[in-house]
């Protein structure tokens, strides 16, 4: 067995949420490499040598002549062998990883925002802000090169404990976004993260639909970001404190 850096990454982010368990693509968006194929391999690869666990529940829906059972994943989470490799390590150089197991503890957000790089400035703002209030971020442009499909994008919410949503004039100037991006929130109000929602509106547009229904809408105008810095940050601490963190196991 020949352990990589991006396998002691792993195994950190596992031991900064044992005893709980974390979800794929919480773990992948914590990642230094998010690359989605070379995460599976070696998700298989600690797997097969017994130093990370699929935790999982056995489900059965009920129907007229009997019932159809399936096996529901509730993440990842690293054994006992894990736990003795990382001690093993540790005795023999710095940990590195100590702030990667520390975030491993706090809520993960997943980013509703367009994909259009000219919206990047506004969205890394935002994300700053959430990062400075307490909270991890996924944003699925950096894991995948195009809009994922619409079931990575639903179970990526789900395994989320809330979601930011961006809305920068990128999103309304391509009509095709606006579907996408209320779909996200959509998905949002009826799985995991509810009604755990922000969002942000660029200065001169307006939110529609659910996003208006479900919070108060922070305007986010370009030539006044350092301003609202912590106006900002308070009202993402706000939403940090209306979440419950999802427990990983029943």
């Amino acid at each position: 067995m020949k352990l990589t850096e991006y396998h002691y990454e792993m195994l950190n982010l596992l031991d900064g949420k044992y005893p709980k368990s974390l979800r794929k693509s919480s773990l992948l968006a914590l990642l230094s490499n998010k690359n989605p194929d070379k995460f599976d391999r070696e998700i298989k690869y600690l797997e097969d040598h017994k130093l990370l666990e699929k935790k999982e529940v056995r489900v059965e829906i009920p129907l007229p002549f009997g019932s159809f059972p399936f096996d529901l994943s509730l993440g990842l989470k690293i054994t006992a062998d894990g736990i003795d490799i990382l001690k093993a390590r540790e005795r023999e150089e710095k940990d590195v990883y100590i702030e990667k197991r520390k975030k491993a503890k706090q809520p993960i957000a997943f980013i509703s925002a367009s994909f259009d790089d000219g919206a990047n400035q506004l969205i890394r703002w935002v994300r700053n802000r959430a990062e400075n209030a307490g909270f991890n971020t996924i944003w699925q442009k950096e894991i995948y090169k195009v809009k994922p499909t619409i079931d990575k994008i639903d179970q990526a919410i789900r395994d989320s404990d809330c979601i930011i949503q961006i809305l920068t004039a990128h999103v309304f100037d391509k009509g095709g976004e606006v579907g996408w991006i209320g779909n996200e929130i959509g998905m949002a109000f009826k799985s995991g993260p509810g009604k755990n929602v922000a969002v942000f509106v660029q200065k001169g547009y307006q939110a529609s639909g659910l996003a208006k229904l479900l919070t108060d809408i922070f305007p986010l105008d370009p030539e006044n970001l350092p301003q609202d810095e912590k106006k900002a940050e308070g009202y993402l601490k706000d939403l940090g404190s209306r979440i419950k963190i999802l427990d990983e196991e029943p």
